[in-house]
């Protein structure tokens, strides 16, 4: 695990939520009443969905959530102030 996930407010139809920031992108998991997976959602600063799915668990949607950022925005390089 690479973010700091902490419990947020949520809707009545929602059991519990954790949200999380990583590299500018905002990460959300939820679980829903009457559902048995977790929910993981990926936005960027302007709100638009860059991924969403589900998972069966709290833990693995946080890490899911977290995958799906380095898919949407690799990390290039590790010093770029060395790399120009």
């Amino acid at each position: 695990m690479i973010a700091t996930w902490h419990p947020v407010s949520h809707p009545p139809s929602v059991v519990s939520a954790l949200e999380a920031t990583l590299h500018g992108r905002h990460l959300r998991v939820e679980r829903r009443v009457g559902e048995m997976v977790w929910r993981w959602s990926v936005r960027c600063r302007c709100g638009r969905e860059l991924g969403a799915g589900s998972a069966p668990d709290a833990h693995s949607a946080e890490r899911a959530a977290e995958d799906e950022v380095y898919k949407v925005h690799p990390p290039t390089r590790q010093w770029p102030a060395l790399d120009e």
